[in-house]
């Protein structure tokens, strides 16, 4: 028995062993302190709100339509608010960081993704360090560390365009027979993706379109009217709460759809759009390839020009690739490329984010092998193409290292004194920023818990500094103690009711407001980066009880309904019922 396990793992090819390593590399990452380090705020605190109430109620409580796209009324679909719900009853728990494990998961499972994917056209060198960049990417590894609905769009895109080029195989015995199932694994990974980000729902149709286009004879030949059927029924499935919501609501988020595609887009002209263009893809690139947030001028020149040097190489091998599969594989990444350019152009001034760039973000990755590869076919193997290539692989991994490790040491010093994040973006006002995280929201919340007995209710007033984090703070108050009432108040008024009361800071500010001042109050509990004051209130006016506009501050309930609400399940089921 023992030799035979010898036997098996010594047969193991050496590649798989190191993928394997790869993959534990990326795993490493993206779990380290995951639970402690969690970003949790803003849409991380709506959408745990919404699934906390479904945990409680049942699936009933699932809405038919996703998360809303930014600063618009427009709803994606609902697949990001399913892969929570399944880790809430997987892991039985509500906690923020069970929330984010989809997204962790799917984070991880893109590395060996990638590597299949990269050796539809490189050898087994280069697509073990393609996929060494990605296992420590410092953009990979922070949107696999949160809960948010584009952080799994890498993994889904990656499925999609795998599943698509399969369906193209002919040559491999059996391969006709599996044209089925790989296109019906197209159409749940593009059905996915597309409700994950309006980046995938817009821009994989015209790349898949484009792709079937441009090689139109295989396409007649590969593409049977029963592998269309297979793909096209899968996405109909998956979209089946969309469509049933747009029923029930009269075609309102399809109305919404049309007036956003048919607004003027930018008030700016084409070539100050495709000038901004090119900086936005160049800055994106940068913190893609070298993990950099802030680029200089000199960064964003070199950046864009290894995007154009990437774009003309994947144009210059696919002039002379004669192998049928490999071709379209060049086809795929300068489609996506090209098409997403294309559609960003008119865009330009609102898409310098990362989460508009994670459908296509391997590309940059790929563009390092095209580059070798391409002055390969031009001037020979030369030693000197190899150093380049060990050069070029070195500069994207350790750079990317080097920004994980300074991103992990700044979430450390955060739990113990106060620290600049000098990864976090800035916001429009350009003041300092600082981490608090999970560690920080539970930590306070722990603190007011067992400093107020049984059910009495918790007033507490977040600083003006932290007051972003004002819901980030109550979300694990009531997973302590969900029957409490916690009331979460902006501003201090003297006429207060029987609870406990706390002052929420951070440790860089050393007073509190004046309203505040003239109250008794204890010495202020640091705990790492947050300060909580209990003060007590020389007068109160008489107990607390809740009214209808209060409620919400009391249970876990997703939204207010009004005209702009979602149908969810349950509604579906009293329509069918007749019930009320």
């Amino acid at each position: 028995m023992i030799e035979s396990v010898r036997t098996f793992f010594r047969n193991i090819p050496k590649h798989i062993w190191i993928l394997a390593l790869i993959i534990l590399v990326g795993i490493f990452f993206r779990m380290y302190h995951f639970d402690d380090w969690l970003p949790f705020k803003g849409d991380g605190f709506r959408d745990a709100t919404l699934i906390s109430n479904v945990y409680r109620v049942g699936p009933e409580g699932l809405p038919l339509l996703g998360p809303r796209a930014a600063g618009t009324m427009l709803r994606l679909g609902p697949a990001f608010y399913h892969f929570q719900y399944a880790s809430a009853v997987l892991f039985d728990s509500i906690s923020a960081p069970i929330l984010a494990y989809p997204d962790l998961f799917f984070s991880i499972l893109a590395i060996p993704v990638f590597y299949l994917f990269s050796r539809r056209y490189f050898g087994i060198p280069w697509a073990l360090t393609l996929s060494g960049m990605l296992s420590v990417s410092f953009l990979a590894i922070e949107y696999g560390r949160f809960a948010w609905n584009p952080n799994a769009t890498v993994f889904f895109v990656l499925v999609f365009s795998l599943s698509v080029l399969k369906v193209f195989d002919a040559e491999s015995p059996g391969a006709p027979k599996r044209r089925f199932l790989w296109a019906a694994l197209a159409g749940a990974a593009f059905a996915i993706a597309s409700q994950l980000h309006f980046s995938s729902f817009l821009g994989l149709p015209i790349v898949l379109a484009a792709f079937l286009l441009w090689q139109w004879r295989e396409t007649r030949r590969s593409l049977s009217l029963q592998v269309i059927s297979f793909f096209l029924a899968t996405i109909l499935l998956i979209y089946t709460p969309v469509f049933m919501s747009e029923y029930f609501k009269h075609g309102e988020n399809s109305k919404r759809f049309i007036s956003a595609l048919s607004s003027k887009p930018s008030v700016h002209g084409p070539a100050e759009n495709f000038v901004e263009a090119v900086k936005v893809f160049a800055n994106q690139n940068a913190r893609i390839t070298v993990g950099l947030v802030y680029s200089s001028k000199k960064i964003l020149f070199f950046s864009a020009l290894f995007l154009a040097v990437g774009f003309l190489a994947n144009a210059f091998l696919l002039r002379g690739e004669q192998n049928a599969s490999k071709r379209r594989f060049l086809q795929w990444t300068l489609l996506l490329m090209g098409a997403y350019f294309i559609l960003y152009l008119p865009l330009a001034f609102t898409v310098n984010r990362s989460r508009f760039f994670l459908p296509f973000m391997m590309v940059p990755y790929i563009y390092c092998g095209y580059i070798i590869l391409a002055l390969e076919k031009r001037f020979g193997r030369h030693v000197f193409l190899k150093a380049l290539a060990i050069l070029g692989a070195g500069i994207v991994i350790m750079s990317n290292t080097h920004s994980v490790v300074g991103w992990f040491s700044e979430l450390h010093q955060s739990e113990r004194v106060v620290g600049a994040a000098e990864m976090n973006e800035r916001n429009d006002r350009g003041r300092k920023s600082f981490w608090l995280v999970w560690t920080h929201f539970d930590k306070a919340a722990t603190a007011m818990d067992s400093a107020c007995p049984g059910d009495t209710p918790i007033f507490f007033f977040p600083s003006k500094e932290i007051k972003e984090y004002g819901r980030s703070i109550e979300y694990p108050l009531l997973l302590k103690n969900p029957d409490r009432p916690i009331i979460l108040e902006r501003k201090y008024d003297l006429e207060t009711l029987e609870g406990c009361y706390f002052f929420v800071s951070h440790t860089q500010e050393d007073t509190v407001p004046e309203s505040m001042r003239s109250e008794r109050m204890d010495a202020p509990l640091n705990l790492g980066g947050i300060l909580v004051t209990q003060f007590y209130p020389a007068r109160m006016s008489g107990s607390y009880e809740p009214d209808e506009d209060d409620e919400k501050e009391m249970t876990f309930v997703p939204e207010k309904r009004t005209k702009n609400s979602r149908v969810y399940w349950g509604d579906v089921v009293n329509l069918i019922t007749g019930e009320k």
